[in-house]
């Protein structure tokens, strides 16, 4: 009965580049019932690595780090790892496979909770050929994984719209297309407008969003345009919203928005349209640059009198006032 195999750094002499493990790992692991450590690092294999290593019931280190792994083949690869390792994800807690020559896509881990996936480590540092993006559930719920802050492989507005998709009740949406897609670029992600594969526009008017507004949309920060009108989000609008300096039309008219608009509004000086009305909001505006806002439905809130609501929001410097626009 074999539990641990460690044949790390097999050098005869340290100096001597021409020592040391060579060529590529043996295959056929899977009788190894027992295996929980497997080190090869610091030599000098090749090729691929072996996909019934993942086969392995009792496996909970892997480490073949240091070596050259992923050359040597002619063909290009379209996964780094062999798919077969996203099953590992649950069981391994050391997965270190950095410093090689890895190249293609990281393979999508198999999770059974989100709970599960924040235990093990995950290490693919050095692998310069590793196709982004990442694997958007690696990115977001595996705190091991070693690459989870480059901003290539794991972009951190892809993980803030992940969370905007969560907490606006994606999953009944009239159409998400490609949301939460493991790899697919947030570009081609429904209502997502780029340029230059920066994103500058959400647009999911009329798409049965409900539930709230995160305030992760702070994290896209090059956003210019904002539409979610004609749905059902309730709570409050994030301050957050005001750190999105680029900002230059904003349309949350007709959801179910309550309270009080955030005094951040003010930071956003470049808005020409601001729509509000449909809303519940109550209270006072609070400042806004209007230096652009001045078309006549520029400015819309649900102020004025006679209004539905017993309080209406004061709103001075609003172009309109709608005071019967709340459709519900």
């Amino acid at each position: 009965m074999i539990e641990y195999l460690n044949l790390a750094n097999q050098t005869s002499n340290k100096n001597d580049d021409d020592t040391g493990l060579t060529g590529p790992i043996p295959l056929r692991w899977s009788n190894l019932l027992d295996l929980k450590l497997v080190d090869l690092s610091y030599n000098k294999l090749t090729k691929n690595i072996p996909a019934d290593l993942a086969s392995l019931p009792s496996l909970e280190i892997l480490n073949v780090s240091n070596n050259m792994l992923g050359s040597d083949d002619v063909l290009p690869k379209e996964f780094a790892l062999p798919k077969e390792f996203g099953k590992l994800a649950a069981n391994l807690l050391v997965l270190d496979a950095s410093y090689n020559r890895l190249e293609g896509r990281i393979p999508v881990p198999e999770f059974t909770s989100e709970e599960e996936s924040l235990n093990g480590v995950i290490k693919l540092s050095g692998n310069t050929k590793i196709s982004s993006p990442a694997p958007l559930s690696l990115c977001s719920f595996f705190s091991g994984f070693d690459l989870k802050d480059d901003s290539r492989l794991c972009p951190v507005e892809r993980r803030a719209l992940k969370d905007f998709y969560h907490s606006a009740k994606g999953a009944e949406w009239t159409d998400a297309e490609n949301w939460l897609s493991e790899y697919e670029l947030t570009c081609r992600w429904k209502g997502i407008n780029c340029t230059n594969s920066t994103i500058i526009g959400l647009n999911l008017t009329h798409n049965s969003l409900s539930g709230k507004l995160s305030s992760s949309i702070s994290e896209l920060r090059s956003l210019e345009i904002l539409d979610l009108s004609d749905n059902d989000i309730q709570g409050t609008i994030p301050e957050e919203i005001g750190l999105l300096l680029h900002l230059t039309k904003i349309r949350l008219s007709n959801n179910a928005f309550s309270q009080g608009v955030p005094s951040t509004f003010g930071n956003l000086t470049h808005l020409e349209l601001l729509h509000l009305h449909g809303n519940r909001f109550s209270g006072v505006m609070p400042y806004v640059d209007t230096t652009l806002l001045q078309e006549t439905s520029a400015f819309i809130a649900d102020c004025g009198l006679p209004s539905e609501f017993e309080f209406a929001i004061e709103c001075d410097d609003c172009s309109m006032c709608c005071e019967y626009c709340l459709y519900r």
